[in-house]
């Protein structure tokens, strides 16, 4: 498939306050460190963007005009589903793992890798030459090790991953394939290819990405001493990296009074996606704990640990549409109490499209949300919670519930809207299991599972509190139990143990997230690895 659309990225570190360019007035607002949430306006860190047809680009607060208009000239105008919010576009409908990844609020697992030096990039209509990809030479070398830039890359996919729907998975192979426009396929090539090669000198272009489906990513390599830079871990390099590729996910710029990661320019007053991104993503790829929609694919609260925990608290959640239903599954062993918050999450800013009208928006205020407990048989509706009204808390507190698996259902409150709203949700069950009087609660187990991904095999290790019977149960994110690895610590300190990425009768399983629940001493803890074969 020959890919076409393209999303572009370009600027310098040079701070502005606002500009206005080719009939589009930008402003320029931050926002607090690491939050995802808007805070005040300051000019710290912003590059100016401008995107036009199949590409944008960011330029640098006195780019000539001149230069600005040839490449606004070379390219037409893509389109987009203007909602006065997020921008999106097509989203990934096939990967290397998934010949087909569902639709809209799906969850997709995505490939990537760098392309191999020396494969040929070809120029685009910003002007720059066809030339062979030197990323990694050029970085290898600029960088103060080969780890680093490597391992900014991998942040910038693990800060997406940890807030919609998109699982990502390295890999080191890559056949050299034209470039781009070659699908990922497993074994072969990567969904998404990283390379590199002059494009403008410092300055000017940083990079640019492709829409799906197709995410290959291009960076000017010339571009090192401005992506050298170790301020707030290299966010300005990071920040670029995470900008590029929600292009790559279907999301264009957005036009804002706060700062979010697809505005036409990039900040390092923030790290990484912010609420409107958040939100543009779950809407196309659904919530971190996708697919649940229905019980038989309810999200086990067991395995997270919530029960375990007094106070649990689930974030980056959603109702990424107005069909979409999140189902929760628990087990209550004994019969107890149940508490449980769901609190809308969001903020008040005004959002539009790239040059287009804003208009105001309360995001945790796009749509009233309620929630239901279900008996075990997934069918007998216990209770409704529906009472506080769109933006407050939904709240139940000490509801009795009998022994057996039961399930918490979110919904939206029929008729309130169709978008994306966000939400965290806490839940506590109380079937008495105080610490009694001068009992020392149990030590954590510091759960690690390496390597994450795997193939085919990976080790779990953890710290035993004493001498005691240890037992890991592997599941599948459907919460089906596929492997059982039990044993015994002779006594407190390090255990390792490998699981061979097959089941309990000896069959190979298949790629995917599995979760690792693993018990010593009276402690659970759980992890989750990706397989991929």
């Amino acid at each position: 498939m020959k890919c076409r659309n393209r999303a572009g990225f370009a600027g310098t570190r040079i701070a502005m306050t606002g500009l206005a360019l080719a009939g589009l007035a930008f402003a320029v607002l931050s926002m607090n460190r690491d939050s995802e949430s808007p805070a005040e306006a300051t000019p710290e860190g912003a590059i100016f963007c401008v995107e036009t047809s199949y590409a944008s680009f960011c330029f640098a607060p006195g780019t000539d005009p001149a230069y600005v208009e040839e490449v606004i000239r070379r390219l037409p105008q893509p389109e987009m589903l203007s909602k006065n919010q997020f921008e999106i576009g097509a989203r990934w409908s096939s990967t290397a793992t998934d010949p087909t990844t569902g639709g809209s609020g799906d969850p997709v697992t995505l490939t990537w890798g760098l392309l191999p030096d020396g494969v040929s990039i070809p120029g685009t209509t910003a002007g720059d030459p066809t030339a062979p990809s030197d990323l990694q030479a050029v970085f290898d070398l600029r960088f103060p090790s080969p780890t680093v830039w490597r391992d900014k890359i991998r942040q910038s996919f693990s800060r997406w991953e940890g807030r919609i729907g998109a699982t990502y998975v390295e890999v080191t192979y890559d056949d050299g394939a034209a470039f781009p426009g070659a699908f990922g396929s497993l074994g072969v090539r990567p969904d998404i290819r990283i390379g590199g090669h002059p494009i403008d000198g410092v300055g000017g272009v940083l990079a640019y990405n492709y829409f799906p489906i197709g995410g290959d990513m291009v960076i000017d390599t010339q571009d090192w001493p401005l992506f050298d830079n170790t301020g707030n871990d290299y966010r300005f390099f990071r920040n670029t990296v995470m900008h590029e590729h929600g292009h790559g996910l279907g999301l264009a710029h957005v036009n804002s009074n706060t700062g979010v990661l697809m505005e036409p320019f990039i900040q390092t007053s923030f790290n990484g996606p912010q609420d409107d991104d958040i939100r543009g993503g779950q809407r196309n790829y659904g919530d971190i704990y996708e697919n649940n929609d229905v019980v038989l694919d309810a999200t086990d609260l067991d395995l997270l640990g919530a029960i375990a925990s007094p106070g649990f608290s689930l974030t980056q959640l959603s109702i990424d549409r107005g069909p979409d239903l999140d189902w929760y599954a628990f087990d209550a062993s004994a019969g107890g109490l149940l508490s449980v918050t769901v609190d809308p999450v969001g903020s008040a800013y005004t959002i539009g499209p790239d040059g287009g009208p804003t208009s105001s928006i309360v995001t945790d205020e796009i749509t009233d949300l309620e929630f239901s407990i279900y008996a075990p048989d997934g069918t007998t509706e216990l209770i409704n919670v529906a009472a506080a009204g769109l933006g407050a808390n939904e709240v139940l507190a000490d509801f009795f519930v009998g022994a057996g698996t039961h399930y918490i259902v979110v919904r939206r409150t029929a008729g309130t809207g169709n978008a994306c709203q966000r939400y965290d949700m806490t839940v506590s069950f109380d079937i008495s299991t105080d610490v009694a009087a001068g009992e020392v609660p149990a030590a954590p187990l510091d759960l690690t599972v390496a390597p994450n991904p795997f193939n085919p095999t990976t080790t779990i290790r953890f710290r035993a509190p004493s001498a005691t019977e240890y037992e890991i149960g592997v599941y599948e994110t459907t919460g089906r139990l596929v492997r059982t690895l039990r044993g015994h610590a002779a006594a407190a300190g390090a255990v390792a143990v490998t699981w061979n990425g097959r089941d309990d009768a000896g069959r190979a399983v298949g790629s995917g997230v599995y979760l690792l629940r693993t018990q010593a001493g009276g402690r659970t803890e759980t992890q989750r690895a990706t397989l991929i074969r």
